[in-house]
Parts: structure tokens; C-alpha cells; sequence
């Protein structure tokens, strides 16, 4: 709102358009090539995981052991996709040197450093956190409770 409020002139495609440019940018910028990687491969790592559990669920129409791996495998990728991207300090930091390395702005970035603001930011690191450890939890108690499953059933 506050891009359309300062550029009337442009519609929505555009701030859809400039938002596409920005994360782009600080993916290139602020992520390390390591942080990239891990990325891009969390993310396929996940789509994979989730095309095989479909098919399983179309062949066999229950819950096998496999399935629920796979359960626990993109609950874990999930956890390491949340906890990838960096702090939000770190990313304000960021455009904030970009700032006094381009006077121009080409990128028409704007920070809002007001106290409420930052106290949204620490919410929703909190809530990140908070969420990635949720994850973690959860993935290790469904590998745990097949593993335990499938103990039963073979003895």
C-alpha cells in the first residue's frame, strides 16, 4: 500500500512487478551462494517429496511406512526452509547500505523504521522461529511413532 500510495501512477501488476525485482535482488545480494543452493534444493527437495507422496497415496490408498518417511522428510525440509532465509535485522542492514550505495534508488526501496514497525519485525521472527522448531518437532515424532509402528508389526 504504501508503494501505491507513493507512486499513484503505477497499478498493482507494477508493485507485483517491483516486488518480484526487489526479492530478486536481495536473493542475489544478501544471500550467500551456499544459501542459494541450499535453498533451490530445500524447495525441490520438498516438491519432490510431495509428488512421491501423492503417487504413494494414489497406488496404495493408505498410509505405509514410506509414506509416512516422507511425512517426517518434508516436515524437516520445511524447518530448514524456514530457518534459511536471514534475520530481519541483518535484512534491513542490508537495504539500508544499498541506500548509501545508490543515491539514485532504481529500486524505489523504501524502509519503515519506526518503532511499531520493528516490533512487527521481531513478532514475525518470533513466530518464524517458533514455527521452524514446531517443524522440527513434529518431523521427528512422526520418524518416531512409524519407526515404533513398524517395530510392532514385525515382532
Amino acid at each position: 500500500m504504501k508503494y501505491l500510495t507513493k507512486h499513484p501512477e503505477r497499478t498493482v501488476a507494477d508493485y507485483r512487478r517491483h516486488r518480484k525485482s526487489l526479492v530478486a535482488y536481495e536473493l542475489l545480494h544478501l544471500y550467500t551462494p551456499l544459501q542459494r543452493n541450499l535453498y533451490q534444493i530445500t524447495r525441490g527437495g520438498i516438491m519432490i517429496s510431495l509428488g512421491i507422496l501423492v503417487a504413494l497415496f494414489i497406488i496404495n490408498d493408505s498410509l505405509t511406512y514410506s509414506s509416512q518417511l516422507l511425512y517426517g522428510l518434508i516436515f524437516y525440509l520445511l524447518g530448514f526452509f524456514i530457518a534459511l532465509p536471514p534475520k530481519a535485522d541483518k535484512e534491513i542492514r542490508f537495504w539500508k547500505n544499498y541506500l548509501v550505495k545508490h543515491p539514485e534508488n532504481l529500486l524505489n526501496v523504501t524502509i519503515n523504521d519506526s518503532v511499531e514497525n520493528l516490533k512487527k519485525v521481531k513478532l514475525v521472527e518470533n513466530t518464524r522461529r517458533k514455527c521452524m522448531i514446531n517443524c522440527f518437532i513434529i518431523g521427528t515424532l512422526i520418524l518416531f511413532l512409524s519407526l515404533i509402528i513398524y517395530l510392532r508389526t514385525q515382532s
